[in-house]
């Protein structure tokens, strides 16, 4: 038998696909799915061939595969089925895993952050942290991160980009001790990213971006991938000064790839630095409003 990438083997897998299916049918009732009702079912749920029929797959087929015989479904059949049975975005990313296809469950793209995510920033203060999705786009943060080298604020929205600002903004470039480090840690790390997630639509453009910078192709083409760095990292603000940090990143919504990546101070001048720009924030002296932004 073969392995699949979460451990479980195709055995497994194919049987665990056909009773997810066979939950997801019975649940549902004719009058949901626009068919007509019929007399009175002995039980509850579609029949397998009205879940054909709205899938647009063959009859035998779908019951083969609700009963975890060794059947192939594509991305595209299983795209059907998941609109057939009229499947959240949740249940959709577990018939994907299921399925075979690990970076369709993940959902790329959908950067709205839970509302305990923004709580969790805020009661990170004044932690400097941001929320990163698969290609890098900071999606969420606080004021500290905002001012961590010098004022995200003054960039477009758009390009608010980890990698894209390592490669094109001089202040970042000056404010990493470990420069040329960090810009290739930075590419393996996309990298693994981009392996994972590469049916993202908005990559081609990303990369566009990249490959027209200054030492990132060299960096690409190496092929080096990195998933999570370790190790302190110095970065000067131009508020504060010289700050030593120990990054730590989480998954905060595993299904929208969104990445929390919280800045520790490595030492007692690091916090202390870190609380006086926490203080020049709260007390008005730089930036203003909400701590958490998104």
């Amino acid at each position: 038998m073969g392995r699949m990438d979460d451990g479980r083997t195709d055995d497994q897998r194919s049987t665990e696909l056909g009773r997810f299916l066979r939950s997801r049918r019975d649940r549902l009732t004719p009058a949901e799915v626009d068919l007509p009702g019929g007399p009175r079912r002995r039980v509850p749920g579609l029949r397998r061939e009205e879940v054909a029929v709205l899938a647009n797959v063959g009859t035998t087929w779908y019951t083969w595969l609700e009963q975890g015989r060794d059947v192939h479904a594509s991305e595209q059949v299983l795209g059907s089925l998941a609109d057939a049975l009229l499947l959240n975005a949740d249940e959709r990313a577990h018939l994907f895993q299921l399925g075979g296809y690990p970076d369709r469950a993940l959902t790329p793209g959908l950067n709205e952050v839970d509302e305990r995510v923004h709580t969790l920033i805020d009661n990170l203060w004044p932690t400097p942290v941001v929320v990163t999705d698969n290609l890098t786009y900071a999606v969420a943060w606080n004021q500290t991160w905002r001012f961590m080298i010098d004022d995200t604020d003054r960039l477009p929205r758009e390009s608010l980009n980890c990698t894209l600002l390592t490669f094109t903004e001089p202040g970042w470039r000056e404010g990493y001790r470990e420069f040329e480090r960090h810009r290739a840690v930075s590419v393996a790390k996309l990298r693994a990213s981009y392996s994972e997630t590469m049916n993202d639509p908005r990559w081609p453009a990303l990369l566009d971006r990249l490959h027209g910078c200054d030492g990132f192709t060299e960096l690409w083409e190496s092929g080096d991938v990195l998933r999570e760095a370790t190790g302190t990292k110095t970065i000067r603000s131009v508020h504060v000064g010289e700050v030593t940090y120990r990054a730590l990143s989480l998954v905060a919504q595993e299904h929208r790839r969104l990445k929390l990546t919280v800045f520790q101070p490595a030492d007692d001048d690091a916090r202390r630095k870190l609380g006086e720009l926490g203080s020049l924030i709260t007390t008005g002296r730089l930036g203003g409003g909400l701590r958490v932004v998104s």
